[in-house]
């Protein structure tokens, strides 16, 4: 199964660590050293203007103008469907 998330992206849901948000990153330092070290060295990928949310993978970062609310309910659809 894949979710989109964000312009014309897609990713395997197996592959996804974690979606944060982006007003969650300022609260915590481990999260700014985080994205700071993925983006010097090259893993980030802007999806849009308006960050909104984190998508960490295995081997990418996304920073997606979707809310984490909405991906949480893009997950919860297609992981339960029949």
């Amino acid at each position: 199964m894949y979710l989109h998330i964000g312009q014309d992206v897609i990713v395997p849901v197996s592959k996804i660590v974690a979606l944060i948000g982006i007003q969650d990153l300022a609260n915590y330092r481990a999260n700014r050293q985080f994205i700071n070290t993925a983006h010097e060295e090259g893993f980030v990928v802007h999806l849009g203007s308006k960050p909104r949310t984190l998508v960490l993978l295995e081997q990418e970062v996304y920073v997606s103008p979707i809310s984490v609310a909405t991906l949480r309910r893009r997950l919860e659809y297609i992981t339960n469907l029949p």
